[in-house]
């Protein structure tokens, strides 16, 4: 594959994510519920690993380009969701539950659902997703229109709180992960456009929200590095949902959305100035998420911050190699750090999550050395489709696109059982 501007504007985007250590988890019921400018304002402006987890595929939903239904729709749904974070730059989840069509209210969905599988399954993605901020699209009350968000509302609130605690849930055989701020979405802008959704779809500021326990985020604002404003961004991804009839052209200008900050584990103004204010969300961050702050793991992140800030400041067209060269040292110290977590003096919660955490981290550090330095695994399948008991082959190659010499490349198929 040539390098080519897009692939310089991917890299660039990965590479501002490698500096921080804060993801955030927005909280939805179907895959088209996103507040649309949120993700590619969190994703693309601070580079945070951004995630939308929907309940459902959306299999109740209308669908106005073909005649899946059912099961079937909710497949192409998830294309479509799985095609908007193509442009916003944010990654989907999705729950297990079913989109049994429209209903009234939250304890007709829970009843349907169950109110503690629901708590579970947002707790599930709590604890897969690690996030340090959780958004939920819904507020639980009628105001929500739609049962299903109001469930999904009502039920994030009590996830929050039982993400941390390692009593509930041991059967996920996830470690428990507390986040530290829990918001809720206005529902102001953009989103579900039918009744009862989207208030203000030219993204006006709303003096009726410009109040304390309110933060206001602008998604007007410039990204210098797709050229065109987050919320630009955010439409085109939104417009992918096009089973639900969504169509909006893209313009410039501010656009604001409004959140209220439902829960908070440090301390905040009362007017805050942005959605992180309160806590450190670099990956230097890290050090105080277990608590009071842990002074080995600052002194061994510090270390892994200077280089990463080192590599993103040379990056350029003629120097990729070389801010490949300073990432690897950086992922040196970072699987340094993972191996001697013990040494750091956390309790055994504590350290499992960050253990897994430091996992994920390592792996996007690598990626990104290996981008810049021009290295692309190329893995190829003689079968497009696969099931139990077919017979494949599978060759892998590492291709070296700038020159630089590679010694050994071992390779192992990860497949399932």
């Amino acid at each position: 594959m040539p390098i080519t501007l897009e692939a310089n504007q991917r890299l660039l985007y990965h590479l501002k994510g490698l500096t921080t250590g804060c993801n955030v988890l927005h909280l939805g019921a179907h895959p088209d519920d996103e507040d649309v400018g949120l993700l590619a304002y969190l994703a693309c402006k601070y580079g945070f690993p951004t995630y939308y987890w929907s309940a459902t595929r959306g299999e109740g939903g209308q669908n106005r380009v073909n005649d899946y239904q059912a099961e079937a729709l909710g497949v192409f749904r998830s294309w479509e969701s799985l095609d908007a974070r193509g442009h916003d730059r944010a990654t989907s989840l999705f729950g297990p539950f079913f989109d049994f069509g429209f209903s009234k209210t939250a304890d007709d969905a829970l009843s349907r659902w169950g109110h503690d599988t629901v708590v579970r399954e947002i707790v599930r993605a709590i604890r897969t997703v690690q996030p340090h901020i959780v958004i939920t699209r819904w507020q639980g009350h009628a105001g929500d229109f739609h049962g299903q968000h109001q469930a999904v509302g009502k039920a994030a609130v009590e996830a929050f709180d039982a993400a941390g605690n390692p009593q509930r849930y041991p059967e996920l055989s996830l470690p428990p992960w507390q986040p530290l701020k829990f918001y809720e979405s206005m529902d102001s802008s953009g989103g579900d456009q039918s009744a009862g959704g989207a208030l203000n779809l030219e993204g006006r500021r709303l003096a009726e929200l410009e109040r304390e326990g309110i933060v206001r985020i602008n998604t007007g604002e410039f990204d210098s590095i797709s050229g065109m404003t987050y919320q630009q961004r955010a439409w085109l991804a939104y417009n992918h949902h096009r089973t639900q009839g969504m169509g909006v052209t893209p313009k410039p200008g501010d656009f604001y959305y409004y959140f209220r900050l439902k829960k908070s584990l440090v301390p905040v103004e009362p007017r805050e100035e942005a959605l992180v204010s309160g806590f450190d969300p670099s990956l230097l961050g890290l050090a105080d998420h277990p608590g009071d702050g842990n002074e080995f793991l600052r002194e061994r992140l510090l270390p892994i911050v200077e280089k990463t800030t080192q590599a993103v400041a040379n990056f350029g067209l003629l120097n990729q190699a070389d801010a490949g060269a300073v990432l690897l040292h950086a992922c040196t110290r970072l699987r340094e750090l993972h191996r001697d977590l013990r040494d750091a003096g956390l309790e055994p919660p504590c350290a499992a999550a960050l253990d897994r955490y430091f996992v994920y981290r390592s792996g996007a550090f690598q990626e990104a050395a290996a981008r810049c330095m021009g290295l692309e695994l190329e893995g190829l399948s003689d079968r497009l489709r696969t099931v139990p008991g077919d017979r494949l082959r599978v060759s892998a190659r590492l291709w070296s696109k700038r020159g630089i010499g590679v010694d050994s490349a071992r390779f192992r198929l990860a497949v399932p059982r």
